[in-house]
């Protein structure tokens, strides 16, 4: 818990039990944080606008409008936080810090709020609906107020004990599980797996009051800003060192030399190796085929061809189809006397 956080709690236990010559009511909390239009009326009806640090008094009553959104901090360091279109009833706080003791009961009419249970045993605190009556144990919960009176609690933390006027308690023992009663004679339903609907709703509840309560309603989870990298410069480029190209007097000296002491004898020069100093070696090719090579192959191929398969073919074929037929006469049409 922060220090001021702190420093504001005794503050708030000084003074409570004290009355002021205002009001003369005990001082039980204050508003910590607050946006948009947030109103308190008194038991008196006197009606009074709420900024943040405000002070906060026994049998007070709250409302937000549709741009308000409180979060409230009191005594025993019981906290909640009321979103928008909120009514809820202070109706009795008292708190002992001698014995750890006294008693915390608030009434939420219509809304949306999020409780976060102090340092009281967990017995001395109630928070009542229209049809229901919520008593925590170490808790962290959600309660949502319809128009039509139908309570809904959702918890995020510890437990909670639901019960109304059918004498049929419910309690809730796992996190992210939800409860509704319509009326205040049904028995509230088993506790079931919250739906996306339900954690929409309340999920402006998650962020801390810095932007109107309508823009915390609608917008998305708040994400860090992080500060684009500053791109340092690429590194210069360095030129590559050229090697200076042989000349011909180079050379001529290198290949002078490895004809007398051999090629290792040679000293090493920008731009000279072994393979150019000593003279090119003759590349063994086979030689160029010619026209007059392939037709004298194939004449070779095929006489012996020839003289296999003319055996074979005088064999084979019957020897009318060898014998040459005579030539037909040509037969002079008669002449006509």
């Amino acid at each position: 818990m922060d220090w001021r956080r702190i420093l504001f709690i005794i503050a708030i236990g000084l003074l409570a039990g004290r009355p002021t010559a205002a009001s003369e009511r005990p001082v039980i909390g204050a508003i910590i944080a607050m946006q948009g239009t947030v109103i308190a009326w008194d038991s008196n009806g006197q009606e009074r606008f709420l900024a943040t640090e405000a002070r906060l008094y026994q049998g007070d009553r709250i409302e937000t409008r549709a741009d308000g959104f409180a979060e409230l901090l009191f005594v025993d360091e019981a906290a909640l936080k009321l979103g928008p279109n909120s009514f809820l009833n202070l109706q009795q706080v008292e708190y002992l810090p001698e014995h750890q003791d006294g008693k915390f009961l608030i009434s939420l009419n219509r809304g949306i709020m999020r409780f976060y249970s102090g340092s009281q045993p967990s017995e001395n605190y109630q928070v009542k609906t229209p049809t229901l009556t919520i008593t925590p144990n170490g808790t962290i919960f959600d309660v949502i107020v319809q128009r039509d009176k139908a309570a809904t609690v959702v918890l995020r933390s510890g437990s909670v004990v639901l019960s109304n006027a059918s004498r049929e308690p419910r309690s809730i023992k796992i996190i992210g599980r939800a409860s509704t009663a319509r009326r205040n004679n049904d028995a509230p339903s088993k506790p079931q797996r919250a739906s996306a609907a339900l954690f929409k709703q309340t999920k402006f509840l998650d962020k801390v009051p810095g932007q109107t309560a309508a823009n915390l309603l609608n917008a998305s989870p708040a994400l860090p800003k992080i500060s684009p990298a500053v791109k340092s410069p690429p590194p210069p480029v360095q030129p590559e060192k050229s090697t200076p190209k042989p000349t011909r007097k180079t050379i001529e000296k290198t290949k002078d030399q490895a004809r007398k002491k051999g090629p290792d004898a040679v000293k090493s020069q920008p731009g000279t190796t072994v393979e150019s100093i000593l003279p090119p070696r003759k590349s063994i090719t086979a030689p160029r085929k010619t026209k007059r090579d392939g037709k004298r192959k194939a004449k070779n191929t095929s006489k012996k061809k020839s003289k296999k398969t003319t055996k074979a073919k005088i064999t084979r074929k019957s020897p009318r189809k060898n014998m040459k037929r005579p030539p037909r006469p040509r037969i002079k049409p008669e002449k006509l006397n």
